[in-house]
């Protein structure tokens, strides 16, 4: 197909929608990986609006001999939504909760709400959709559908499949119906028989398929608790039942498109504990899984010794709570009604696990919620620490997902390791041991051509095994590309009926080809993402990273957990937009397409494509704070921007925003004048058009005397000293919180001195002005690294300001001298603190009566003080906090000043504003001047800083 006729298609496409149709250079690029091992470019991709707009896209598709590729939040770790067609992301648009009805216990969604959301929404009702990914936060129902999702509570609340009510569909040809479960002899059930359409075609032949074959579906059906491979032609016909919602829950798209669900939800369990058993022995282990089921447990996970070790190695604590002699534990959970309840099974499982048939040596318990998510954190913690090794090899997934009957679970991981050490690979592995199913993530370098060829190898042999045991190849992951290959081996005779079923659906194969049901082979190592071919054109990077800059970009494996919007504090910029661009991830895509080539470098770099992906961060530093890989996307932004603005010199806004210390001094000159022509509005439209901060932003008032000028006149003298660093918002618009922070210090007997400095440059680091801030953190560094020798410790009252000279100016000048300054380095809470932690803090405060309400700044945050004020202002008596706990204010730093960004800024604010407005508390506080802005621009009300409130409140 040509490019031309491309374009005209997408753009014929895009004028019969409501929706969005993309088919620029960063969306296909965007769209070309998930959380999987592949990439593979789509043709464009469609963000509809409703119903109509998935309808008229398939049957655009099929008229036009075009692939459809359905999509939730891009985190499968097959390659389920990767495709040469159209991608359907559901995710922006059509991700409303229609209805709850708690009486009846079901829920009708459109396929882009997240299960957080949903969770999190059924949740004030008493009520949950139990099956439970590890990806809950951020998959969505869609995708969960798609995939037959379960997780590690499926042990006893089931999966997806066993939730599904109602599905509403558009099938290959655009056609819409809706599919549920009828009962065999019913009026309704003979009217879809008797229908002479695509419809009756379905159910004829489907029932008949399925009814002709009942012998080989049961004798080819895997001998699995679960199990999401291939068709489930298992659970069509039951009990005179016919279902075909169920046969399309984890067909992965390849049969219809769902565009609405109805789905089954139950009560929130009131209570859980958790049992840590103890094994020396892996078949104890096993043994002990079938004798558990029979106590009905919620979730019972196995970790063997290979993984203990890692656990070990990395967490001291966790260390030092394991017997010596481990080599296997099971981690089982219990939950009901009652904690009498649970606790009986538990003393019951201790009596027979332990006591009466001796197979575990020791049992570890927790009742309490902080304790019980400790012990979760060791079963959780090994693929974060995976993902951190450091050299060539990479956890890789693609027998990752296996699932035998749990007493055979032993069998299978002994026979596993063989594999294993027959390749001279390692592999953690651990999982669900109460459906049998381990989640195994090979350490391999697939740049290289040996390692693909042992891939292939491995997955043959595991697989081979797996058809021994009577296993599933996918217990809850899927098939995609991953698998697809390998399904015909594991079901037989079987996969002849999958192709019949396909064809029955989809005879074109439109919709989702290559999964499941495929003509061709060698799917595994084909469009890998990082293959034997793969190159980098070995680009230099002007910031300093610890591992190279190429290494960093490819950390990102795509998990999808940053387009969280329940369950974190990242993205802030997400969250608002919903868009796949605005996403961390979405950078590192971006990133790795330009370092390997799929971008041409030095145009795509300075396009406005790129500046508009880049532009969509705040620096607030939580995707590196919760990313399970520990990739900073902050700082490949900013050295992004660095790159991008050496070519395109930088906007006047960026630079104007840059000069904040210029501008504070001259607005200090005539205060008053400047203040009356901030507050003029003809003015501000005239400042808006020549520099680009928004007229509709309110500015704080210079002050009448600047901190400084107020300092200059001060003496006291101590045989303690500090040194301070003064933002330049406290100097030139709240010099209360400077003063505020010389009393606090000056009544623990310090004298404090500011030395010779320049504002901190953090904006112009934002920007990538690199020139910039290389000038002002050259010449704070002459000043303060003398300061240091001297025997000065440094102090900040911005959380930016102290985050700069701590870590980020590391980031451009990683010399002896920068490192001197940074670990001499804090943040007035944090030294505060430390105080009280030599017993040299003055404690003397008067009692306060008020109560405030608490915003905690992404930069404070950044540091490890997220919960320094409250610790410092829990000091004054009878005064009350409440911390807000709405994530980012949105204005970061000077990006909501900006004409283009207010509006964003703002929005991202929203929920934090909404929870003020709410509470009927008056007094706010926060650490940020620049959140303070924020905040009174979105609530009205006033903010101060807590150290004002500390200092008012000293004692004489």
């Amino acid at each position: 197909m040509t490019n031309l006729k491309l374009e005209e298609q997408m753009d014929e496409l895009n004028s019969l929608i409501d929706g969005e149709v993309l088919t620029d250079e960063t969306n296909r690029i965007l769209y070309s990986t998930d959380a999987s091992i592949y990439q593979i470019e789509p043709l464009g991709v469609v963000l509809p609006k409703n119903k109509s707009d998935v309808q008229k896209a398939v049957e655009y598709a099929s008229n036009n001999g075009l692939s459809i590729i359905p999509r939730g939040a891009g985190s499968g770790l097959s390659g389920q939504t990767l495709g040469q067609g159209i991608v359907i992301d559901f995710t922006k648009y059509m991700d409303r909760i229609k209805e709850i009805n708690i009486e009846e216990s079901y829920v009708r969604l459109e396929p882009g709400v997240t299960l957080g959301v949903l969770n999190q929404t059924l949740s004030q009702d008493n009520k949950f959709l139990p099956p439970d990914p590890s990806s809950g936060n951020y998959c969505t129902l869609g995708g969960m559908l798609g995939n037959n999702a379960s997780g590690g509570h499926s042990v006893k609340y089931g999966s997806t499949i066993d939730y599904v009510l109602e599905l509403e569909v558009v099938l290959a040809d655009g056609e819409e119906i809706k599919v549920e479960n009828l009962e065999i002899g019913s009026q309704q059930f003979k009217a879809k028989l008797n229908q002479s359409n695509k419809v009756g075609d379905i159910y004829q032949q489907i029932l008949e398929l399925v009814k002709n074959n009942k012998e080989l579906i049961a004798e080819h059906t895997p001998d699995a608790r679960k199990n999401c491979s291939g068709y489930r032609l298992d659970e069509v016909l039951a009990d005179q039942q016919f279902n075909l919602a169920k046969l399309l829950v984890g067909s992965e798209g390849t049969l219809a498109v769902i565009t609405e669900a109805k789905l089954r939800i139950a009560e929130l369990p009131s209570e859980q504990a958790i049992a840590l058993l103890y094994f020396d022995d892996l078949d104890k282990a096993g043994r002990a899984v079938d004798k558990v089921l029979e106590l009905d447990p919620s979730a019972i996970e196995i970790m063997n010794y290979g993984f203990l070790e890692l656990v070990r190695k990395n967490h001291a604590d966790i260390d030092q709570r394991l017997p010596d002699d481990l080599k296997t534990a099971l981690l089982i959970e219990f939950d009901g009604d009652s904690q009498s309840e649970i606790e009986e099974k538990i003393l019951q499982t201790e009596e027979l696990i332990c006591d009466e048939l001796g197979l575990a040596f020791e049992i570890d318990t927790a009742h309490e919620e902080a304790e019980q998510k400790k012990l979760w954190s060791v079963r959780k913690s090994a693929v974060p620490i995976l993902n951190k090794l450091e050299g060539p090899k990479r956890i890789t997934g693609f027998v990752e997902d296996v699932a035998v009957a749990p007493a055979k679970l032993p069998d299978y991981i002994r026979r596993f390791k063989e594999i294993m050490d027959k390749y001279e690979v390692e592999a953690i592995i651990y999982g669900h041991a109460g459906h049998g199913n381990t989640h195994p993530r090979p350490l391999l370098n697939l740049k290289q051509e040996e390692d693909i060829e042992k891939m292939e190898a491995i997955a043959q042999d595991v697989y081979e095994l797996v058809n021994e045991l009577n296993g599933t190849i996918s217990g809850e992951h899927g098939d995609g590309l991953l698998r697809t290959d390998f399904i015909e081996e594991i079901y037989g005779s079987m996969y002849d009926l999958f192709q019949k079923t396909k064809e029955i659906f989809d005879p074109e194969y439109i919709l989702n080809p290559g999964k499941i049901v495929v003509d061709t082979t060698d799917l595994l190592t084909e469009n890998l993402r990082y293959g034997a071919d793969y190159e980098t054109i070995g680009v230099e990077s002007d910031l300093e990273f610890a591992t190279e800059y190429q290494k960093e970009v490819e950390k990102c494996h795509g998990c999808s957990k940053c387009r969280s919007v329940v369950g974190t504090d990242m993205c802030p910029v997400f969250k608002a937009l919903g868009e796949e661009k605005a996403a961390p991830r979405a950078k590192a895509n971006i990133l790795r397409g330009l370092i390997s080539g799929r971008l041409d470098y030095n145009e795509y770099l300075k396009s406005r494509a790129f500046q508009e992906v880049f532009d969509l961060c705040l620096n607030c530093k939580n995707c590196y704070l919760e990313c399970s890989s520990e990739v900073n996307i902050p700082k490949l932004i900013m050295e992004a921007r660095i790159q991008h603005y050496r070519q395109t010199g930088q906007p006047l806004v960026n630079r104007f925003l840059g000069a904040s210390e210029v501008l504070g001094k001259l607005g200090s000159i005539t205060p008053k004048l400047t203040n009356t022509f901030l507050d003029a509005a003809p003015l501000r439209g005239m400042m808006e058009k020549m520099t680009g901060i928004a007229k509709k932003r309110s500015l704080p008032e210079f002050t009448d005397n600047t901190f400084k000028e107020w300092f200059a006149g001060r003496e006291n003298k101590a045989d303690k000293k500090v040194a301070y660093f003064v933002g330049c918002s406290t100097n030139y618009y709240h010099p209360e919180v400077g003063k505020g922070l010389v009393q606090l210090l000056e009544a623990n007997g310090y004298q404090v001195i500011i030395p010779d400095q320049k504002c901190c440059s953090v904006a112009n680091l934002n920007y990538g002005n690199l020139e910039g801030v290389q000038e002002n953190i050259n010449y704070n560094l002459e000043s303060l690294v003398e300061v240091v020798k001297e025997g000065y410790d440094i102090v900040a009252d911005c959380p930016s300001c102290s985050l700069m000279l701590k870590e980020e100016q590391l980031d451009v000048v990683d010399t002896k001298e920068a490192r001197l300054v940074a670990e001499n380095t804090y943040h007035i809470n944090e030294y505060l603190l430390n105080l009280k932690e030599k017993d040299e803090l003055k404690l003397d405060f008067n009692p306060n009566e008020i109560d405030f309400l608490y915003h905690t700044p992404c930069h404070l945050k950044a540091q490890g003080l997220a919960s320094s004020t409250e610790e410092l202002l829990g000091f004054i008596p009878e005064l009350e906090i409440k911390e807000l706990d709405a994530g980012c204010c949105g204005i970061a730093g000077t990006f909501g000043l900006k004409k283009d960004k207010y509006d964003l800024s703002m929005e991202i604010g929203e929920n934090l504003f909404k929870k003020i407005e709410s509470s009927n508390l008056e007094k706010v506080l926060t650490d940020c001047d620049a959140c303070r802005m924020q905040l009174e621009e979105g609530t009205g009300k006033a903010v101060r800083h807590p150290i004002e409130i500390l200092a008012e409140n000293l004692s004489d």
